[in-house]
């Protein structure tokens, strides 16, 4: 069960910095603050395959676009972990 509530943790953890990097990025400035960088640094190897996959279908025009990787990985991310802990408790159990 640890290890469960273990997974379950950092899959909420990386989901709140997800959700804190969306909400960072609003504010002017933020990309120089501290803990906009540490943000930054962790969730951009979660973002970027995703942001990637989505440009290659739907370019950017104009300069604006509105940026989905978020939500993309989001909704990926809670797929893996609800697979990893149902894995997990028919192996325990």
């Amino acid at each position: 069960m640890l290890l469960i509530r273990t997974i379950d943790l950092f899959f909420r953890v990386m989901e709140f910095l997800i959700i804190a990097r969306v909400f960072m990025s609003w504010l002017p400035g933020a990309e120089y603050w501290p803990i906009y960088r540490f943000v930054y640094q962790i969730t951009e190897p979660l973002l970027a395959p995703f942001r990637h996959l989505f440009f290659r279908f739907l370019p950017p025009a104009g300069g604006f676009y509105f940026d989905f990787s978020p939500v993309l990985a989001l909704i990926a991310m809670d797929i893996v972990k609800n697979v990893a802990i149902v894995f997990l408790l028919r192996v325990i159990y």
